[in-house]
This record gives structure tokens, sequence and C-alpha cells, in this order.
């Protein structure tokens, strides 16, 4: 019974030692990548700035057509009363 304790302990005491490496590595690779904090906060600040562009998108389309619509029409009138004339 000793001696299952004493493996015991020992294999606790590599465990720690283990535990602390990992530690001490994680702690290097998160000081060298800086993980971003906030990612739901940049996340939702991308979608209302998408939706924003799109509604711009939206109103840019809808004027341009409007302002070719009676374009056309100005054409096939000239083009009619051309026809007309000759």
């Amino acid at each position: 019974m000793g001696s299952a304790i004493k493996h015991f302990m020992e294999l606790f005491e590599q465990a720690e030692t283990v535990f602390e490496v990992a530690n001490t590595l994680w702690g290097l690779i998160e000081n060298h990548w800086k993980f971003p904090k906030g990612i739901d906060q940049n996340v939702n600040n991308l979608k209302r700035k998408r939706d924003q562009l799109n509604g711009q998108k939206e109103r840019t389309e809808s004027r341009i057509k409007s302002e070719l619509r009676p374009r056309k029409k100005v054409k096939k009138l000239i083009c009619g009363l051309k026809l007309f004339k000759l």
C-alpha cells in the first residue's frame, strides 16, 4: 500500500510539471499571437456595417434605374419623331 501511494505521488509531481510547462508555453503562444478580445463585438460591428452598405447599394441601384428609365422613353420618342419626319 505504501508503494502505491509513493508511485501516485511521483505521478502527481510529473503531471504537475507537465501542466507548468504547458501553462508557460500557452502564455508564450498567447502573447506572440495576441488572440483578439471581444470577437462577438467585432462581428456585430461588421454585420451592422454590411447592412448599412447593402442599404446604400440598394438606394444607389434604385436611383440609377430611375435615372435610366426616362432616357429610354426619350430615346424611343426621338426615334419615333425621326421616322415620322422622314
